[in-house]
């Protein structure tokens, strides 16, 4: 998979290493397709904490194949800084298993205009020879990428809302939210998403041992603690990776799936540090790990 990012994995303030592609993007969307009610492209909502990190995950509706895809996002710059814009974790690697993306690039700019930052990522999924055709299949909610924010840490912030959301035709070149179908760019339906702050702390679902990463560590600190008279996690709340209220044996499993078998990626917050949208993390959580 290649990518347009820094070097670092980082935006500076002008990062236009992408924008080559995107160029070639412009001109196929002088032919765009009508949008179909099918088709939905929209952005998860979160919670966390002023002066913590935030991410939110653009999804995929949509009820045909699919070769490549553009997202554009529009933010609040005098709320959240831009980290990262990146795949890792989303589940359309799976998916498009074994060659993954072929192609992958990125670009932004921190302040487009006053109080406004903006940043685009797209995709090709068969980019290189022997091109043999790959496709992601339709499916509902199919994780695209990640966008990842510092927040600012301002206390007055805890009760309120910013909203993030996907943008047509801004940038240049102007760039527009699309998938590519036979060829043709279509334009889906676009739903916004926003990141509540609270008084919350900050967790990452599957990291039950707390040393900041998700992997067999994890489920071995699981079985551990339930059948072994093993430490307590001291994020319980992390330690529930599939999120569905409960710590027991089916967590352990859901994290062996996800890390060996295909298996679907732990529920937000997840694959960065952010509080649980349904407000668990409070009660919890006595200590989040390294987040």
């Amino acid at each position: 998979m290649r990518d347009g990012r820094s070097s670092r994995g980082r935006f500076s303030p002008r990062d236009w290493s992408g924008v080559f592609f995107f160029g070639l993007a412009a001109g196929i969307l002088l032919s765009l397709s009508p949008l179909s009610a099918q088709n939905t492209m929209e952005i998860t909502t979160t919670s966390t904490t002023p002066g913590s990190t935030a991410t939110v995950l653009v999804l995929l509706t949509h009820d045909t194949n699919v070769q490549g895809f553009q997202t554009a996002m529009t933010w609040d710059n005098t709320i959240l800084t831009l980290d990262i814009i990146d795949v890792t974790g989303m589940n359309i690697l799976a998916l498009l298993l074994p060659s993954g993306i072929e192609f992958y690039t990125t670009t932004a700019n921190p302040a487009l205009s006053p109080g406004v930052g903006w940043g685009a990522a797209a995709a090709i999924f068969d980019f290189s020879p022997p091109f043999s055709g790959q496709l992601l299949p339709p499916g509902n909610q199919q994780s695209l990428v990640f966008y990842r924010f510092f927040t600012v840490a301002n206390p007055l912030l805890i009760g309120s809302s910013t909203a993030v959301t996907l943008q047509n035709n801004l940038g240049s070149p102007p760039l527009f939210n699309v998938i590519t179908v036979g060829g043709s760019s279509v334009l889906p339906t676009l739903l916004p998403g926003a990141i509540n702050f609270v008084d919350l702390p900050a967790l990452k679902r599957g990291d039950a041992n707390g040393d900041g990463s998700v992997n067999i560590a994890d489920a071995i600190n699981l079985i551990q603690y339930l059948f072994n008279n093993g430490p307590t996690p001291g994020c319980l709340e992390a330690a529930d990776v599939n999120d569905d209220g409960l710590n027991d044996v089916s967590d352990a499993v859901f994290l062996i799936q996800f890390q060996f078998l295909d298996g679907s990626p732990p529920p937000a917050p997840y694959p960065t540090c952010g509080t649980d949208p349904n407000g668990a993390s409070g009660s919890q959580c006595s200590n989040s790990g390294s987040c």
